[in-house]
């Protein structure tokens, strides 16, 4: 079976030959990877040709389509897919030699093939030169579950941990609303008409360093209540990508929905301006943070915003 690997780059001049050559160095050979570059201004693009020139399997995706954000790029690349299952990747990881090979089986055997699905296993968390003091892992569980789970992350499950299934992928490609980010996007689909999966083996090293977009978040709540007390006038929620992906998916999706589905975001909607409406809509609808609602209402009660301004 031929699987689609997809890699969005910008300006990653410093990672992007390490994370190719680990991908080209699995044990799985059987693939193609796309990579699309979004209008870098380093030397990323001149990398991608070299190693291109090296291994034919790399497919540089080149068009006139102006710059315009990470999640938009990935949905690119998405559509020139075919396989039954595409891996997505970050410029700036490493994988783990069998990521492939053990991610694919564990997927074949569990996703439904006519459903759309996502199936992912966590990475160690690493800094810029590969080094974890403390072997700290990205999840160490399924951190999305339900809908719910959803609502207060500002993201979904990480894009560079998860492969897809085709059914998922051409659902999504559906969409006429703008992608923010690709993993939020993938993950709300998947939950909502589909599956969520967990592998619990570490299968790739997360790099953080200062140019990451998003962030892994470690910092737990002792952080986040520091943070609140130095800008307490600019917290919230929920962040305003966040916000309009909901927006756009209810009024895109809404007629697909189960009835329990579309009264879950019919709420939302008329909840995220007010913050007593929205403890009443967390409380009912047992939306946790953290994997707890005391969590959540904390939060909700200690914020200025519910929605980002």
């Amino acid at each position: 079976m031929t699987v689609d690997i997809i890699i969005a780059t910008y300006n990653g001049e410093k990672y992007i030959r390490e994370q190719v050559e680990s991908i080209l160095n699995q044990t799985y050979k059987n693939f193609h990877l796309y990579i699309r570059d979004d209008g870098s201004t380093d030397k990323t693009k001149d990398i991608i040709y070299d190693l291109k020139c090296l291994d034919d399997r790399i497919i540089l995706i080149e068009d006139d389509i102006i710059n315009n954000g990470v999640g938009e790029n990935f949905k690119i690349l998405l559509k020139h897919c075919s396989a039954d299952y595409v891996f997505i990747a970050d410029q700036d990881d490493v994988w783990e030699k069998s990521k492939i090979e053990e991610l694919l089986s564990f997927a074949i055997k569990n996703l439904p093939t006519n459903s759309p699905g996502i199936a992912y296993a966590p990475g160690y968390v690493v800094d810029e030169h590969l080094y974890s003091s403390k072997l700290k892992m990205t999840n160490t569980d399924n951190k999305v579950k339900s809908l719910g789970d959803m609502i207060l992350m500002n993201g979904g499950v990480q894009g560079c941990a998860m492969v897809i299934n085709r059914c998922l992928y051409q659902m999504v490609l559906r969409t006429n609303f703008y992608w923010y980010m690709h993993d939020q996007v993938l993950s709300l689909y998947a939950i909502c008409f589909g599956y969520i999966l967990f592998l619990p083996k570490p299968l790739f090293r997360y790099r953080q360093h200062s140019n990451n977009v998003l962030g892994y978040n470690s910092g737990g709540v002792k952080l986040w209540f520091k943070k609140y007390i130095r800008s307490r006038r600019n917290t919230f929620l929920i962040n305003k990508h966040t916000d309009k992906l909901f927006c756009d998916f209810f009024s895109s999706e809404s007629f697909r929905m189960r009835k329990n589905q579309h009264d879950f975001f019919f709420s939302y909607m008329g909840s995220r301006k007010n913050k007593v409406k929205f403890l009443y809509y967390i409380i009912t609808n047992k939306i946790f943070l953290r994997g707890k609602l005391t969590n959540a209402i904390i939060k909700t009660l200690l914020v200025k915003d519910i929605v980002e301004r």
